[in-house]
């Protein structure tokens, strides 16, 4: 895990506990794929998702929304950079949970203040080390 850390070029900081979220178009179906945030930078984000048969790798772009919907970056390029993997601890209803890391891909100048604004706002002050 820390050779991925070394390869990014952007910071990386965390995201309270289930307060925010990404969506991803899930291939055949109006349901998306989603998950909840675990850090976010400039240049990627990464998030853990209850396991289906779809993988978010299929995806190339996601959306980033509060749960009160008060914030959303709509269709944001994304390409998988770090293994889509069953995290160890299993959720209280033994349900299978996955962590996925994703990059960004070229982003409008719109969505690079929207990310800007939601970094500045809505993390942890320290990137993660």
């Amino acid at each position: 895990m820390n050779d991925v850390v070394e390869q990014r070029r952007h910071a990386r900081f965390r995201v309270p506990l289930l307060s925010a979220y990404v969506m991803l178009p899930r291939p055949g179906s109006h349901s998306p794929i989603v998950g909840s945030i675990v850090d976010i930078g400039m240049g990627g984000v990464s998030f853990c998702y209850i396991a289906g048969d779809e993988r978010p790798d299929a995806s190339s772009h996601l959306d980033i929304l509060l749960p009160d919907r008060s914030f959303h970056l709509d269709s944001m390029p994304v390409r998988t950079v770090s293994s889509d993997f069953q995290l160890e601890h299993q959720t209280p209803v033994h349900v299978a949970a996955r962590r996925c890391g994703v990059t960004f891909g070229e982003m409008t100048d719109d969505q690079k203040l929207d990310l800007t604004y939601f970094i500045q706002t809505l993390t942890a002050a320290d990137p993660e080390a």
